[in-house]
């Protein structure tokens, strides 16, 4: 639920994309640190070559946009946890990594008689992992500022 699909793909989740990237981004990063400094790395990608621009621009969007994800992930489960009482904190993580992922999966903490805050919350957690994130901020910041 928390990697989600494909690229393209309507369901939620950071996208098998970007965790490849971020694993590959990690093996490069830890492959520098171990070699000597003359070493000269060739950076490839699905069998194509990438400047060391192009690399460090495509990880660090990759590591930006899973960090604030897993952010709107952690603010979710604090407000869940906040405002539902008598549930286990793994139910409640899952809660809400099945809504910001859009898995359609509940354990029975979503339901009709649920707090107003928590339901939002949710709303905006599935939001977040259907449209990402970029999107939902650009969103708050022209509701809050109105130009």
């Amino acid at each position: 639920m928390i990697i989600g699909g494909a690229a393209g793909a309507t369901c939620g989740g950071i996208k098998a994309v970007r965790a490849a990237l971020l694993a590959k981004g990690a093996g490069w990063r830890i492959n520098k640190l171990l070699a000597p400094k003359r070493r000269i790395f060739v950076y490839k990608l699905g069998g194509k070559y990438l400047t060391k621009e192009t690399q460090s621009i495509i990880v660090n969007e990759a590591a930006i946009l899973s960090f604030l994800w897993m952010i709107c992930l952690v603010i979710g489960i604090f407000i869940l946890m906040w405002t539902t009482t008598g549930y286990a904190t793994e139910n409640i993580i899952f809660e809400v990594c099945a809504a910001q992922g859009n898995a359609g999966l509940s354990i029975g903490i979503t339901n009709i008689a649920m707090n107003p805050i928590a339901k939002t919350m949710l709303i905006i957690s599935m939001y977040i992992g259907r449209l990402e994130i970029i999107p939902i901020i650009a969103m708050f910041v022209a509701i809050i500022y109105r130009r």
